[in-house]
């Protein structure tokens, strides 16, 4: 999930080239439906921090409070100390990343190791 078009763009081809499917999303009201839609077949779910409608913290909070054992990436630009809430157990990829770096967030995430 990420407002930003062309960094959705850029994510969703990097991910889909090391063969996992993506679901997308433009929004956080867009993600949880989406989310709601397709969670049988969600491994990890990839939200930015500052998104309209529905904050990636408010996102995340709305699925653990469905399924307690979702796994997530949280994408930010902001200095780590600053992203609200607890992340305990939530990956963090700064921004702007490389693409490498989204690959092993996700890995991580998946529990498969970097």
């Amino acid at each position: 999930m990420e407002d930003d078009a062309a960094i959705r763009r850029i994510a969703v081809r990097l991910l889909e080239r090391a063969g996992l499917e993506v679901v997308q999303a433009g929004d956080g009201e867009e993600g949880l439906a989406r989310w709601r839609e397709h969670r049988d077949r969600i491994g990890v779910v990839v939200t930015d921090v500052m998104m309209p409608r529905l904050s990636g913290r408010d996102l995340i909070a709305a699925v653990l409070a469905e399924d307690q054992h979702v796994r997530f990436v949280l994408m930010t630009g902001l200095d780590s100390g600053d992203v609200p809430g607890d992340t305990a157990g939530i990956e963090i990829l700064m921004k702007p990343w490389e693409g490498n770096a989204l690959l092993e967030s996700v890995r991580r995430a998946l529990g498969e190791g970097a």
